[in-house]
């Protein structure tokens, strides 16, 4: 497989005033990324909907589905140990990051260089704590629109996706590249946490939440997929923190992807 690395080194990344290294603590991990400074990143969560079509941004900030995801990866090791792992819209990257530390390969993929870009470089930053190789952890530009590379396809036991679905229109690629990635024969998953965020109506009325989600769910069987929503309790760990209010944790689902039968 090729690592497709993209070439960006933790100075240059520092040099960047819209970035900060921030420390982030996963059991007992602490882990180290660049990210978008807190000031840009509180301003971006107050814009919801029109906020996320800015991909540079949203690839930038570490969403809290992706620190549920490394939760459960930290919790999963033993069974994710050896295999192959591939995250999917992975910005910063923890969760593969993380699993790098006892997966045969975990591979961050995204389709924007710069989130690739801080996924490498979070990796030079921890890669002595995580006492791993370079060959362990790779990069890999994917495009959900484009079909997967013949390399990839059917090569992972685990694919990771942590809070990468906006939009309805989303739902259908992401579901189509995330199958292609999928081993055959050995009971793969795809793992995916979703924050439901809550859509506004034109007259500033009624929230709803946005149906994203929903449409994922409901193409599961176009795709030979069975799915299972899976308490979020079963993937934090007792005395976990967090600084987002009880409902915004409440609209946190979790999900886990095997094909039929």
């Amino acid at each position: 497989m090729s690592a497709g690395h993209v070439p960006h080194t933790e100075g240059q990344i520092s040099q960047n005033a819209r970035f900060q290294c921030r420390e982030f603590k996963v059991r007992d991990l602490t882990i180290k990324a660049f990210v978008r400074n807190p000031d840009v990143q509180m301003e971006c969560d107050r814009e919801h909907f029109d906020f996320f079509w800015d991909s540079d941004i949203v690839g930038q900030v570490i969403w809290e589905p992706s620190f549920i995801l490394a939760e459960y990866v930290m919790d999963n090791r033993q069974s994710i140990s050896g295999k192959r792992v591939i995250e999917l819209g992975s910005g910063v990257a923890l969760p593969s990051i993380i699993a790098s530390s006892f997966a045969d390969v975990s591979v961050a993929s995204d389709n924007n260089a710069s989130a690739l870009a801080l996924a490498e470089t979070a990796w030079s930053l921890n890669a002595e704590a995580l006492s791993q190789e370079q060959h362990n952890f790779q990069t890999k530009f994917i495009d959900w629109r484009k079909p997967v590379d013949e390399a990839l396809r059917g090569s992972f036991d685990y694919v990771l996706a942590a809070d990468v679905i906006y939009t309805t229109g989303t739902a259908r690629p992401f579901l189509a590249t995330a199958v292609s990635l999928l081993a055959e024969g050995t009971s793969p998953q795809v793992i995916l946490l979703h924050e439901q965020r809550r859509a506004i109506s034109a007259d500033g009325g009624t929230e709803n939440f946005d149906s994203s989600l929903q449409a994922t769910l409901d193409l599961c069987s176009e795709f030979g997929l069975q799915y299972q929503q899976v308490p979020l309790s079963c993937f934090l760990a007792p005395g976990y923190t967090t600084t987002l209010p009880p409902e915004r944790m409440a609209d946190i689902a979790c999900y886990i992807f095997e094909r039929e039968g």
